[in-house]
């Protein structure tokens, strides 16, 4: 079991990469974080948002695209 610490809020969707090596999750904090599942570090901190974001999806075959959504 891993535990990944960085949301100051409540975390809305975690999902993992079609690959399966790294791991976003969304916050009420505003932010977006790509977290590496060998390192258990976040590798991509996204701070655009400026209120919660509620859901996020992988592209299914793109390398590391992912998409946002929020509150506007």
């Amino acid at each position: 079991m891993q535990v990944f610490q960085g949301h100051k809020m409540d975390v809305n969707a975690v999902k993992w990469d079609p690959t399966g090596k790294l791991l976003a999750s969304c916050s009420d904090d505003s932010t977006a974080k790509i977290w590496s599942v060998t390192s258990d570090q976040c590798v991509l901190d996204l701070k655009d948002h400026t209120k919660e974001i509620y859901t996020i999806k992988w592209h299914p075959t793109a390398d590391v695209q992912l998409a946002t959504y929020g509150s506007l």
